[in-house]
């Protein structure tokens, strides 16, 4: 045996036998787990990362909307009502004018009541009370006074109002096609009605 073959023999002998097959594989299958496993904790972390942040979202996001938004009033409490100028009773008088007693038939103290559900009534010297229903609009407001009789087929009128520091109460007709209520409420009598004290709904 030469030198050569000899030295070769030895290396192969220290150098082991070849790994085996299952070896390789058990290998291989070790290092394809701790992958996986290592995917898996790297989506953990993330998934809990995004649940922390989604919960301090929570729980800032509401003191920060409430402190931007407008002061309310707190839950259940009532919003002020505002009070209805008009309701009252009034009372106006017709004596000697021609045109209110041979065109509409109105003569005397006429008395008008406004109550605060919308419903009034207009009492004269003779006769049952005429019932209308009214409505607020701005500084404006809507009658349907005699729109079964006098106004029959007609739009409801509407009147622009307003108080003075005595007590009486203005009527100016905006748009009212009848004329017969417009001489009512305004046009006969000085556009003004008086306010009957101890009668106020």
């Amino acid at each position: 045996m030469s030198v050569d073959e000899r030295i070769l023999r030895e290396l192969e002998r220290d150098a082991g036998p070849p790994p085996a097959d299952a070896d390789l594989e058990r290998v291989l299958a070790s290092s394809v787990v701790l992958g996986r496993r290592r995917r898996v904790a790297r989506r953990a972390v993330v998934a809990v990362a995004f649940a922390a942040a989604a919960l301090a979202l929570a729980i800032v996001a509401p003191n920060v909307l409430r402190s931007e938004a407008p002061d309310r009033a707190p839950a259940g409490t009532p919003s002020p009502v505002t009070p209805n100028p008009l309701v009252g009773s009034y009372a106006t008088a017709y004596f000697s004018d021609v045109t209110a007693t041979s065109r509409f038939g109105i003569l005397g103290v006429q008395r008008m009541t406004l109550r605060a559900d919308g419903t009034g009534t207009v009492q004269g010297p003779d006769g049952p009370p005429a019932t209308f229903t009214y409505e607020l609009d701005g500084s404006e407001v809507i009658v349907s006074l005699w729109s079964d009789t006098r106004c029959r087929g007609l739009p409801y009128g509407r009147y622009g109002f307003a108080r003075s520091l005595d007590g009486r109460t203005r009527f100016n007709a905006i748009a009212d096609p009848c004329a017969a209520r417009r001489w009512f409420f305004g046009i006969g009598h000085g556009h003004e009605w008086d306010s009957v004290g101890g009668v106020r709904q």
